[in-house]
């Protein structure tokens, strides 16, 4: 249920409940981490920051403590586990699927990651102009690229992040 709500409510702007960081691209599990003073988005992990310092961005970086991830229980996390795991599940599934109109893909939410798989590929607005859609795509695609082993991965964009992300660790 926690997918339908992610790939459905434009205003969910992140897979997970937790904040990411910018650098590794690791959720941020401790209560201390960096923040930009000018890019409200950009976040980075204490341990990023010590091994890079001010280098990891182009503006200020400030310390926050945030109470907010603090752990609340094991329960919480099996059940975000769960649901990342099946947002995984899905995102590979449809990137694979070849079901049509006339025969439909009974797998669930794989017509709404193939929707927007395709609109990410057409769309003139993209994530740095503030399209929701692409940036839910690009989210779910750089989860599921951190993880990915395959070097013949058939998701859209995955060897690209891969190599993006070796770059930023570089």
């Amino acid at each position: 249920m926690m997918i339908l709500h992610f790939l459905s409510n434009p205003t969910t702007t992140t897979v997970t409940d937790g904040i990411v960081c910018q650098v590794c691209c690791k959720r941020i599990d401790s209560q201390c981490y960096w923040k930009c003073e000018n890019c409200p988005e950009f976040n980075v992990c204490s341990a990023c920051y010590i091994a890079r310092g001010a280098q990891c961005h182009e503006h200020t970086l400030s310390e926050t403590s945030s109470a907010a991830l603090s752990p609340s229980g094991s329960e919480e996390s099996k059940q975000n586990t769960a649901v990342l795991q099946e947002l995984l599940d899905v995102i590979k599934h449809a990137s694979q699927c070849h079901s049509i109109q006339t025969q439909a893909c009974t797998y669930p939410y794989c017509l709404k990651i193939r929707k927007l798989f395709y609109h990410a590929s057409r769309c003139t607005v993209r994530v740095s102009g503030g399209c929701q859609p692409c940036k839910k795509v690009w989210q779910a695609i750089a989860l599921h690229s951190r993880t990915c082993t395959d070097s013949a991965c058939r998701i859209p964009r995955c060897m690209d992040m891969k190599k993006q992300m070796v770059g930023i660790a570089i």
